[in-house]
């Protein structure tokens, strides 16, 4: 995976709100991020459970973004609930990996062995490949 181009990047100086003035309980991190960021949504999916997995896939000036998380249903399983969402904004766009082009996220995501994004990785891959498709 060395070929492939990515760097973390911090998102924050890209959120359009100084303070989000509306509460975000559990399983809400997908909502927050649609609040903060005016970007262009690839994929922007939770799982439909009681807690799970959710990820998101923009672009945000020309690059692609790709980043995931967990919820739950309750504050002893969901980061998000019963905190500030600025805070919980700092800590999960601080470090997001940026990728030039489609075709390098795809590489990455295919041939990446980060655990967290097993479970989504068929349906992420199809939505990029669909963008892909419809740049050209």
């Amino acid at each position: 995976m060395g070929d492939t181009k990515y760097e973390f990047v911090d998102l924050m100086p890209f959120v359009r709100v100084n303070q989000l003035d509306r509460y975000y309980g559990a399983a809400s991190q997908l909502e927050l991020l649609a609040d903060a960021f005016d970007v262009h949504w690839i994929v922007k999916e939770m799982e439909d459970d009681w807690q799970g997995e959710w990820n998101a896939v923009f672009i945000l000036e020309g690059r692609y973004h790709i980043m995931n998380g967990y919820f739950g249903s309750c504050s002893g399983c969901d980061d998000l609930e019963d905190e500030n969402p600025m805070d919980w904004l700092r800590d999960y766009v601080k470090n997001v990996r940026a990728f030039d082009n489609v075709d390098d996220l795809i590489h990455w995501l295919t041939n990446t062995d980060d655990y967290s994004y097993r479970d989504m990785k068929s349906f992420i891959l199809l939505a990029l490949e669909e963008e892909r498709l419809s740049n050209n």
